[in-house]
């Protein structure tokens, strides 16, 4: 997260994340992000997690668990990890556009991406340079704001 809304925002979609996919979710707060104070939108609509239909095998897939995280009980669960409890969190990240091109042009030539405080940065250095807007895309310059590191969705 780069700003206090984004904190409580993909804090939500952590927890709702955590649930579809079967996974521990984690997010890194940097002091900058910590340390201000913001106003922010506290709602019940504010933040509606969209779960995917999402079939493995055939079969809508739902995650099991198994509070014995040894082996050979957790091998089971180890063994989806690289399957379909990933491929669903790249599901859930593309249903909820956790990471979007917020610019874009017929004619780009150059990609940026970046996240959580870094994102911003960047988009104040954009506009310190006078590229914002209109002139992003005159410039052939697509941004891409990522929400979601890890797995990237394609």
């Amino acid at each position: 997260p780069g700003s206090v809304q984004e904190l409580l925002d993909f804090g939500l979609h952590g927890y709702a994340l955590s649930r579809y996919a079967g996974l521990w979710v984690g997010m890194k707060c940097v002091t900058d992000v910590c340390d201000q104070a913001g106003t922010v939108e506290v709602s019940p609509s504010a933040v509606v997690p969209v779960t995917p239909e999402l079939e493995i095998a055939g079969r809508p897939f739902r995650p099991t668990f198994d509070a014995r995280l040894i082996a050979p009980y957790s091998l089971e669960m180890e063994a989806t990890l690289q399957s379909s409890r990933l491929l669903a969190a790249r599901s859930y990240a593309a249903a909820n556009g956790l990471n979007r091109i917020v610019a874009r042009g017929d004619a780009d030539r150059i990609g940026i991406v970046a996240a959580g405080k870094t994102w911003y940065d960047l988009r104040q250095a954009l506009r310190d340079l006078g590229l914002n807007g209109d002139s992003l895309r005159r410039a052939g310059i697509r941004l891409l704001k990522l929400g979601m590191l890890y797995p990237l969705e394609p």
